[in-house]
């Protein structure tokens, strides 16, 4: 199965509150879209230091 890193911005985006900011309105629906429908096929890690975050 493909892997992918997770970073801080993936669980920032998808759980912030929404914002009149176009740009990250777009990147919190991408990340939204991607968590719900696009990695069910991918094993994910992170960090210890991500998870310290």
């Amino acid at each position: 199965m493909p892997s992918a890193y997770i970073e801080t911005t993936i669980p920032s985006y998808y759980t912030a509150r929404p914002t009149n900011n176009l740009m990250q309105a777009a990147h919190q629906a991408a990340t939204r879209e991607w968590w719900d429908k696009g990695c069910s096929h991918l094993t994910l890690y992170t960090s210890l230091e991500v998870l310290d975050e």
